[in-house]
């Protein structure tokens, strides 16, 4: 019995760090292509009837809260930063004021339908006018009854200060409260949370889709486990120890990597930032051990015990029985062969 003494098959020639990568960013971007052109010609369509009734409350509650405008066609818009500051204060006053207590309602709109808060004069002048905040700029004065601060007033703008600061001051408190204010009312929230959910949940399922189109039904119908990238530049795969593969490990290359992607777009839903490093850490991690490992394995080659070979400068065998009567063909082996006595056998052993 022969010993062997190489790693993989002496006609498997593992494929290049650049093809791999090259093929790599092609099939990256057929994913990418094929991902968007599922979600905005299926998903996105299906979900737009699930989401036209959080849109339209959503747009009604904006208009009601006096933070935004109602364009000609009905949609809510930002207030234009052309307005003077008052026209901002006026916003964030009746906001506060009325909107929110559900006192004094403009005729045709209607109160929040949170009403459990309140918010008077004082506050408004210490959290949005900043007048006695710490460590603040104070753009923002009381008024004065006599010598006396009117603490029952909206403070009036520092006449110190000029109107570039005053507009840029007044305007990002108008941007904050509607970031970190009204988009966090209870039933604001609860409705703005359905118009991120489905579409994120639309992309997830777009994503999933095309990797599995991409990663397992196009390598088994051109067979050799390649994708468009891995037939560009005549790549393929092979097991772990250099022969055919089985078409059951297309999709266990394709399972964990393609949950894990599932599962981090819908993390992203909740922390968008922390599934985007957890994305970047798993495909540099991936690459790293592409480029060092002795088989240049990478993460998903490990889950499904594959390789990626050059297929042009290759010959993939069932089996080392095959293989070896290849060889055996191949070298042309007999016993009048120089060096080869009557009754020996040939050495055949080779290396990598």
């Amino acid at each position: 019995m022969r010993q062997r003494k190489y790693t993989l098959p002496r006609h498997t020639n593992l494929a290049s760090q650049g093809n791999r990568t090259a093929a790599f960013f092609v099939d990256l971007a057929i994913f990418l292509g094929a991902t968007l052109a599922f979600f905005f010609g299926c998903f996105n369509l299906a979900f737009k009837p699930i989401t036209k009734p959080a849109n339209e409350l959503i747009n009604e509650e904006r208009i009601n809260s006096g933070l935004y405008e109602k364009g000609d066609d009905g949609e809510a818009k930002l207030i234009s930063s052309n307005n003077s500051y008052e026209v901002f204060i006026d916003s964030l006053k009746y906001y506060y004021f009325n909107y929110l207590p559900g006192k004094d309602i403009k005729e045709g709109l209607e109160a929040c339908k949170s009403k459990d808060e309140s918010y008077d004069v004082a506050w408004f002048n210490l959290n949005v006018l900043e007048i006695g905040a710490p460590e603040s700029d104070k753009y923002f004065v009381y008024q004065k009854n006599g010598e006396e601060d009117d603490l029952t007033k909206v403070g009036v703008r520092d006449e110190k200060f000029s109107d570039e600061l005053i507009n840029k001051f007044v305007q990002d408190q108008y941007v904050y409260t509607i970031q970190e204010h009204f988009n966090h009312v209870d039933y604001i929230a609860s409705e703005g949370a359905k118009l991120l959910f489905y579409p994120t949940l639309g992309f997830a399922l777009s994503a999933f889709i095309s990797g599995a189109i991409l990663y397992v039904v196009v390598p088994w119908i051109l067979k050799n486990g390649q994708t468009v990238g891995k037939k560009i530049f005549k790549l393929g795969l092979a097991d772990n120890e250099g022969y055919k593969f089985r078409n059951s490990q297309l999709l266990m290359r394709f399972m964990p990597l393609g949950v894990l992607t599932l599962s981090l777009i819908m993390f992203a839903f909740v922390h968008l930032y922390v599934a985007l490093s957890i994305t970047l850490i798993i495909f540099l991690v991936s690459f790293a051990l592409a480029m060092a490992s002795p088989k240049k394995t990478s993460l998903h080659d490990l889950c499904a015990r594959t390789i990626v070979v050059d297929l042009k400068n290759s010959i993939l065998f069932e089996n080392s029985i095959e293989e070896d009567a290849y060889i055996l063909k191949e070298d042309n082996i007999n016993p009048t062969q120089e060096g080869i006595g009557d009754g020996e056998e040939p050495d055949i052993s080779y290396e990598k």
